[in-house]
């Protein structure tokens, strides 16, 4: 999953905020498990770490991470 994650935001346009949610479309965010959403957002958050093409910039008032690509 954290693959397919990556290569959803290479497609992004430059300077495009989201969040993980954002990515996936209707019920795929819905239908992974809760233990698979909080892997996914521990590995992502890893990338952005030790990437330069996308960055964490905050959080929303729920908590999500909100990711810019750059």
């Amino acid at each position: 999953m954290i693959a397919d994650t990556i290569q959803r935001v290479k497609k992004l346009p430059p300077q495009t905020q989201f969040t993980l949610p954002d990515l996936y479309r209707g019920l795929e965010w819905k239908e992974a498990s809760k233990s698979d959403r909080i892997l996914l957002g521990r590995l992502f958050s890893d990338y952005a770490k030790n990437n330069s093409i996308v960055e964490m910039i905050g959080k929303t008032s729920n908590n999500k991470k909100i990711y810019l690509k750059k």
